[in-house]
């Protein structure tokens, strides 16, 4: 025996639509907050601590133009990024072994530190954020999201390389 889903009621699905919008939007625009004034207290902005993270998450190696592409920055950005993190001693640029022409970025154990002692502070605000939320309500949310997550991975057409960031 086969079961049939109920149709669609459309102005359901808009609301829906609507609502998840809203959410979304409100849901990005605070967890960017909460990063930045997180990262302030490092004197770091959000374009610097993804280089950071990025480096670090590279085998502590990685060349100039990969890094560029991986934090989705044009030359000229990343450039000037690195210039500010290695003034401060938190990354610092190689000479390639193999390739002369190649620089190689590598995190300093001060931006290791930082790295991980800013990923302990975010990861204590959500499970504290999460610590409210029943523990089936939490496994049903992050279903949702996996969900969702999956479903636009297979449905979006990537986006355009731009450089729409501020250091």
């Amino acid at each position: 025996m086969t079961a049939f889903a109920p149709p669609l009621d459309p102005s359901a699905i808009d609301a829906d639509l609507n609502e998840f919008y809203e959410l979304s939007y409100q849901l990005s625009l605070l967890a960017r907050r909460q990063m930045q004034a997180a990262l302030a207290v490092y004197n770091l902005t959000p374009p610097q601590y993804a280089v950071i993270k990025t480096v670090a998450g590279s085998q502590n190696s990685i060349s100039v133009t990969a890094l560029a592409e991986a934090t989705h920055q044009v030359m000229p950005t990343i450039t000037g990024i690195l210039n500010r993190l290695e003034e401060r001693g938190l990354v610092v640029r190689q000479r390639s072994q193999t390739d002369r022409r190649a620089l190689l970025i590598s995190i300093t154990p001060a931006g290791q530190a930082i790295l991980t002692e800013f990923g302990q502070t975010i990861r204590a605000g959500v499970k504290s954020l999460l610590a409210e939320i029943s523990p089936a309500d939490r496994q049903n949310l992050l279903q949702s999201i996996r969900t969702l997550k999956d479903k636009f991975e297979t449905s979006l057409t990537p986006l355009p390389k731009e450089d729409l960031s501020v250091d």
